[in-house]
């Protein structure tokens, strides 16, 4: 492989790394309290929710440690909002 090629290999690396970070979200967890915080709901009603599929579940940090993932939870109120606001999104644009 010559440089002009090892230079536009590593270019296209580092472009596809920026467009999956534009992609995909930071994966950031927060702990209950937090949760608690950001849907001013319960533990127990944050458990139900769970229990019934109605909002994002914990993941396990090991042992008895569980967090959630911000950006799940945070899509999550956003969802609420636009259901009690009545807004539709709109579809995504098919690409085929």
């Amino acid at each position: 492989m010559n440089n002009a090629t090892r230079r536009a290999a590593s270019k296209g690396y580092a472009m596809n790394a920026q467009a999956q970070q534009l992609q995909e979200p930071e994966i950031e967890y927060i702990r209950l309290d937090e949760v608690k915080k950001m849907t001013s709901l319960g533990t127990t009603k944050i458990y139900d929710l769970i229990k019934n599929g109605e909002f994002p579940a914990q993941v396990s940090l090991g042992g008895r440690a569980v967090a959630w993932v911000r950006h799940e939870v945070q899509q999550w109120a956003r969802d609420r909002l636009e259901l009690a606001r009545g807004i539709r999104r709109q579809p995504a644009a098919n690409s085929d």
